[in-house]
């Protein structure tokens, strides 16, 4: 069952933005569907492909953000880094301390992405719109 439903709601027009939002969505749902699985590798791979795919959405907004000078830049960009804080430190916990990849931190990604989403993204895409991103 799916921790996170990422649906036509949370679209906000610019369209590579809208598929890395799903694809990362889809990642957090696969770990959770793995939360009762031994299979740890499995895990760190998917967690591995989360950060990867969570970086690279990132660096996508941020370019669009600095080339189209949206106004609270800097802001949404230190959202960005905390989250990728915590996402490598995660990473490490999980390689050197054998720590689990846990149903509170798939919690969080959703209520991250939902928030971020509600609080940041949609007044950047709206002033990336009014600029001409798509």
């Amino acid at each position: 069952m799916a921790i996170l439903n990422w649906d036509e709601k949370y679209k906000l027009g610019i369209a590579k933005v809208d598929k890395q939002h799903t694809e990362i969505a889809g990642i957090i749902n696969k770990l959770h569907d793995l939360l009762d699985v031994k299979d740890d590798k499995q895990k760190l791979k998917l967690l591995i492909k989360l950060i990867k795919a969570t970086k690279e959405h990132f660096e996508t907004e941020e370019k669009l953000m600095t080339r189209h000078k949206v106004f609270n830049y800097f802001s949404h960009k230190a959202q960005h880094d905390r989250l990728l804080r915590i996402l490598n430190e995660l990473l490490d916990d999980v390689e050197e301390n054998g720590k689990k990849v846990g149903e509170s931190f798939l919690f969080l990604m959703r209520d991250w992405m939902i928030n971020h989403h509600r609080f940041h993204d949609i007044k950047m895409a709206k002033e990336l719109i009014e600029k001409g991103a798509k």
